[in-house]
């Protein structure tokens, strides 16, 4: 973790720890501190349905970098998303740029 001048906390990937489809954040005891889960389901849509901060560590940009890294790794691997978490769902309206991934949910099933 640094802090930018603008009192900004950023993580860097170094700090971004990926387990299977779902990403963690773990401070320097190995507590996690941060986390994402997904869940892929059969016809192969990737379901984000949780971002977790710790409350301490909200409003600084991290749950933002986890679903970011979530967004790459569906770009990587060829899975559409649907955002099921309220977090993930104001990041989507938030991010156009993310809509390449975003899935058509009629079309998706659980």
């Amino acid at each position: 973790m640094s802090q930018a001048n603008d009192g900004v906390v950023r993580w860097g990937d170094d700090k971004i720890e990926r387990n299977g489809v779902n990403f963690i954040i773990r401070d320097e005891n190995g507590s996690t501190i941060a986390y994402v889960t997904n869940r892929v389901s059969e016809d192969g849509y990737l379901w984000l349905e949780h971002t977790v901060v710790s409350s301490q560590l909200r409003g600084h940009g991290i749950g933002g970098r986890l679903v970011q890294k979530v967004v790459e790794m569906a770009r990587n691997e060829g899975l559409k998303i649907v955002p099921v978490c309220s977090f993930a769902v104001a990041e989507f309206k938030k991010h156009p740029e993310y809509h390449d991934v975003l899935a058509d949910q009629a079309n998706a099933s659980s």
